[in-house]
């Protein structure tokens, strides 16, 4: 794989939180109102050069995506969205684009890094076997639903668009 490859977030979610049917409507809902919506990654954040490296990739006018794959058998519901923005802190003045059930369910406080997305869509599940792990080129479905990580840094396979 080329190092000068474009790379690109996955994420292994739930689709449903105590009492909440579905998150991705929830952030859809506000990215139809306001242009764009913040997503939460709880847990461990993603490490500065990881942060560095999307917005180098976004200052560069290259499309950088978060994938979001929940495992629904037999196969993954996947969306694909844009980053706009990655960062370890939710800035202030954005939180009215956080949808509410962060607070609601405890988890405002969990969240390790923040990704400000401008534009999220279900796409096939069998867009994930068009990625590799970046840093190994392992084939993404051979490790998505099996690895204890719920982080993945990817591009795609030599030859497939992302």
């Amino acid at each position: 794989m080329a190092s000068n490859q474009a790379k690109h977030i996955l994420l292994r979610y739930a689709q449903s939180l105590s009492g909440l049917e579905d998150t991705i409507s929830e952030h859809q809902a506000i990215l139809e109102r306001s242009g764009q919506v913040w997503f939460g990654k709880v847990g461990r954040p993603f490490g500065q050069q990881t942060i560095k490296a999307v917005a180098q990739q976004s200052d560069a006018g290259i499309n950088t995506y978060l994938y979001l794959a929940a495992n629904a058998q037999p196969e993954f519901v996947v969306h694909r969205a844009n980053i706009g923005r990655m960062t370890l802190d939710l800035p202030d003045e954005e939180r009215a684009l956080v949808p509410d059930y962060y607070s609601t369910t405890g988890l405002l406080g969990r969240v390790g890094t923040w990704f400000r997305l401008t534009q999220l869509n279900r796409i096939p599940a069998a867009a994930l076997s068009k990625l590799v792990v970046a840093a190994t080129g392992t084939p993404v479905l051979s490790v998505v639903g099996s690895s204890r990580s719920s982080m993945f840094i990817v591009a795609p396979k030599v030859g497939a668009a992302p």
